[in-house]
């Protein structure tokens, strides 16, 4: 089953994210320099961002973050 979710990031940025219900997944913040991290209980697909211009897609594979990262 798909399901959609959006936040405000601390940085300001608007993120929309669908996701299958089974897994768990690390988000990355679309805004390069902001760098802020977010939990998804399930396994993403689909990422927007919106920082004022209106939704644009989002590489899901640049905003994973891998299981295991030290840097969490």
């Amino acid at each position: 089953m798909l399901a959609v979710i959006s936040w405000q990031c601390d940085c300001g940025t608007h993120v929309k994210v669908m996701y299958e219900t089974e897994g768990v997944s690390t988000v990355r913040c679309p805004n390069t320099p902001c760098g802020s991290r977010r939990l998804i209980t399930g396994r993403v697909t689909s990422i927007w961002e919106d920082s004022g211009a209106g939704w644009q897609t989002r590489d899901v594979t640049n905003l994973i973050v891998p299981v295991g990262d030290p840097s969490m």
